[in-house]
């Protein structure tokens, strides 16, 4: 039975953790592959690119290829007329704090530790009302998080600090849960309007 070679069904993380096992010496691509005669060229201005990137489409989710397509006219959108104070960005702080939130987000999406991750972003503080609303979306999606592991007291405070449009409800669904039924039903009664 001839053998296979695994590391095709392998995933890159995986592949990586074995070569770092090895305990290689750094070379340069030229020591490794004597015989080949390429170059490699490696991407130096990926920072900058991202920039340019969220300042002409407004985030990080579309990317080069969608406006080549669109310059082509096989994507084609409604035209916008978008004012001054209609961009999502006003500054160049602006642009580094959503860079900030985002590297946040990623962070959590990874599985980083919650204890590094919210006192930054408590932290947070802008004049920029779609970037609060990127800030209070992620306090409402780790104070779930914690909701969901049971961490309640936790979860509270962060939906506390959230302007998520849930975030009132959920802090009613956790006081219930930590059987404060009184500021349940306080909180339930408050008007959102007069906070």
């Amino acid at each position: 039975m001839p053998l296979t070679d695994r590391r095709a069904a392998q995933k890159k993380a995986e592949l990586l953790e074995q070569l770092r096992a090895m305990e290689l010496p750094a070379q340069t691509f030229t020591d490794w592959c004597p015989m080949l005669d390429d170059q490699l060229l490696s991407l130096m201005v990926g920072e900058l690119c991202d920039r340019l990137r969220l300042m002409f489409f407004g985030n990080l989710a579309q990317d080069w290829s969608e406006f080549v397509l669109t310059d082509l006219g096989i994507y084609r959108y409604e035209s916008v007329d978008i004012g001054p104070e209609s961009r999502g960005f006003q500054c160049r702080q602006d642009l580094e704090d959503y860079l900030h939130l985002r590297q946040l987000r990623v962070s959590v999406e990874q599985g980083a530790d919650l204890a590094d991750i919210v006192p930054p972003l408590l932290a947070f503080s802008s004049s920029n009302p779609y970037l609060c609303s990127r800030q209070s979306c992620l306090l409402f999606q780790i104070a779930q998080q914690l909701e969901r592991s049971g961490e309640l007291e936790q979860a509270l405070l962060l939906y506390q600090q959230s302007a998520h449009g849930e975030a009132r409800w959920r802090q009613i669904r956790v006081l219930e849960q930590l059987g404060r039924d009184a500021e349940a039903y306080d909180q339930a009664l408050e008007n959102p309007r007069q906070r």
